[in-house]
């Protein structure tokens, strides 16, 4: 029973150490900023109307005992040993956004009051080259499906997105697409960013 308890203790005490990060997904440091142009497509696929969007690090803090960084959006991440992770206030703990290639194709559920929602990621093995605002990255793309389920509707509605990011620049071009549709909804291109 004595070391049932010290065992259990022993579990205790590793779940409040995160280890090192396998891998730096995301260049994290108050600062750090990257500036997208943003351009919104119709149902014809064409180009209606363009933005500027910008995101950027905003400062750093502990939580359960490890460094996380607030983004500008007020989003809470950090590299992790799973991969790069957001915090999820609701849970007290890190969700994956871009896993490490142990974790890849990973799924998530969350429960809402009118639906249920399913998250499934899939990293790539290889870097391949995208172009962004003329401009070409060696990046990785993560895949990620939005299943959305509704009470009473047998078939789920799907948004898909393709983000690409580039170690040491950051996520470079995110393609979201409309739902349950190959057509573009929306492109985010890496314009510029600053790195402390």
């Amino acid at each position: 029973m004595a070391l049932g308890l010290l065992a259990l203790g022993a579990l205790a005490c590793n779940k409040d150490r995160d280890p090192e990060p396998v891998e730096e997904i995301m260049p994290l440091a108050v600062g750090n900023e990257w500036v997208y142009k943003v351009s919104y497509y119709d149902g014809n696929g064409d180009v209606y109307r363009e933005a500027r969007y910008a995101r950027s690090v905003v400062k750093d803090t502990t939580i359960n005992k490890s460094r996380w960084f607030v983004l500008s959006d007020r989003s809470i991440v950090q590299n992790h040993a799973n991969g790069y992770v957001y915090f999820n206030r609701a849970n007290n703990d890190g969700v994956i956004i871009y896993p490490n290639a142990r974790h890849n194709g990973i799924g998530i559920g969350y429960q809402y009051p009118n639906y249920k929602l399913w998250v499934f990621t899939n990293r790539a093995e290889a870097q391949q080259p995208v172009l962004c605002n003329g401009t070409s990255y060696d990046a990785r793309q993560y895949s990620m499906k939005y299943q959305y389920e509704y009470p009473g509707n047998p078939t789920p509605q799907i948004i898909k997105r393709e983000e690409y990011v580039t170690q040491g620049v950051g996520m470079v071009r995110t393609d979201i697409y409309q739902r349950d549709s190959n057509m573009l909804d929306r492109k985010l291109e890496l314009e510029r960013y600053t790195l402390n």
